[in-house]
């Protein structure tokens, strides 16, 4: 297929960028998305271009530490014991993709997508002439204690970082860190190879002007269910009753393509893992400071052209679950602690990002609707992977061969929804 008509389900970043790559390869397309009130997880995020995370989250380490502070209810790691039966499936899902060897086919595919990540947002970008939303500036990972800084390098050399590289903090960047922050740093590291987009807002809103500019539709409404017609084609169905198709149609809706997918036959054992964050207007940030870990907080820190951004927290629940008030709280009081220069008003945001017990993202073909495809379930890694799965979703449609295999990201790791 080298033309014709798409529909892209999913106004947020991974679907904006589908559907710039679809108009690009001369699909007239339409994106449709619900009217929601919060603000998605595209927008929510730390902003960080986060090559380095090429190791899946999924492994025998991470479940060990996610146990421990589920039981304990220390750490960052939350899940709420009244949605025990949302998130006990997806941890026991987990621990079977935890083995050695799905753990290291899982680093493998990731590698893979890291090495391309920054170069086709370097394309995009470059297509919708604003290259400057990307700042490959590396990062920052610092620690408090001498304790906790030699764990944390020791933890850092024996993984895989993929293109990204790091190094000890200079002296002069050292002084720069604690010209910045309260307490005493006794160590950092800088990342080469990463980076930050100035501003997520501003990414969204250029892309999807971008779009519509190139002659893209959008539309509000949500889809429901994916049904089929006599051809065997999909036709999906939003919540007034209308009935939508194309020659290919893309489910890119985050947390709710699981629910999708399901309605279409194919497991998508999809979970909300939600974040927070807290932002504030600053002019107190050093020119040229790039993101900042703070590893014994779980925190990073992002200055954006519209605020300063503290981010952190991993919650497994509802998505529509209340925020829990506390986790705005805790990023605060480490905001004052570290005496960041936050300025008023502080505003608050929690979003879900969407991810699978093997956290690996979901990039595919449907096996039982021709013209159904897919791509959600990046979990902290959606802005980092968009653009690059933007280009693997065009050459599926396209039939073109796709620069890197997503078979190890075919839905059919999951089976067949019954």
């Amino acid at each position: 297929m080298r033309s014709g008509t798409a529909l892209v389900v999913g106004g947020g970043i991974i679907g904006l960028s589908c559907a710039h790559r679809l108009l690009g390869a001369g699909f007239a397309t339409t994106v449709i998305s619900p009217v929601v009130t919060n603000a998605p997880a595209s927008w929510g995020n730390a902003g960080h271009l986060a090559v380095e995370q090429v190791e899946p989250l999924a492994s025998r380490k991470s479940l060990r530490k996610a146990m421990h502070q589920l039981i304990t209810g220390s750490g960052p790691i939350r899940a709420p014991l009244g949605d025990m039966h949302h998130w006990l499936p997806f941890f026991l899902r987990m621990a079977r993709a935890c083995g050695n060897a799905k753990f290291r086919a899982g680093t493998t595919a990731l590698a893979s997508c890291m090495q391309g990540a920054a170069p086709a947002w370097r394309r995009l970008l470059g297509e919708i002439g604003q290259p400057r939303l990307l700042l490959e500036c590396g990062h920052f990972v610092v620690w408090e204690s001498p304790r906790t800084a030699r764990r944390g390098k020791t933890r850092w050399n024996r993984t895989d970082t993929g293109p990204a590289s790091f190094r000890d903090a200079t002296p002069g960047e050292l002084q720069r860190l604690a010209s910045l922050i309260g307490p005493e740093i006794h160590a950092a590291i800088r990342f080469e190879g990463t980076g930050q987009f100035t501003d997520p807002g501003d990414l969204l809103d250029t892309l999807e002007k971008s779009i519509v500019a190139s002659g893209a539709l959008r539309t509000s409404g949500l889809v429901t269910k994916v049904c089929h017609d006599k051809r065997g084609l999909a036709v999906l169905e939003t919540d007034d009753g209308t009935r939508h198709t194309a020659d290919a149609v893309v489910i890119a809706a985050g947390v709710g393509s699981g629910r999708l997918l399901a309605s279409a036959g194919s497991a998508a054992p999809v979970i909300a893992e939600r974040g927070y964050h807290i932002q504030a207007p600053t002019d107190g940030w050093p020119d040229g400071m790039p993101p900042i870990v703070f590893e014994d907080r779980s925190m990073i820190v992002t200055n954006f052209t519209s605020a300063l951004r503290a981010s952190g927290y991993v919650e497994f629940a509802r998505p529509d679950r209340p925020p829990v008030e506390s986790r705005w709280r805790a990023l605060q009081a480490h905001v004052v602690s570290l005496g960041l220069p936050f300025g008023e008003p502080v505003t608050r945001w929690m979003g879900a990002r969407p991810t699978l017990p093997d956290y690996l993202p979901a990039i595919g073909r449907s096996r039982h609707l021709n013209n159904l495809y897919y791509a959600f379930g990046h979990q902290h890694l959606g802005v980092t992977m968009a653009a690059l799965t933007a280009e693997l979703i065009r050459d599926l449609i396209a039939g073109r061969r796709p620069t890197v295999d997503p078979r190890p990201f075919d839905l059919d790791r999951f089976g067949v929804n019954r």
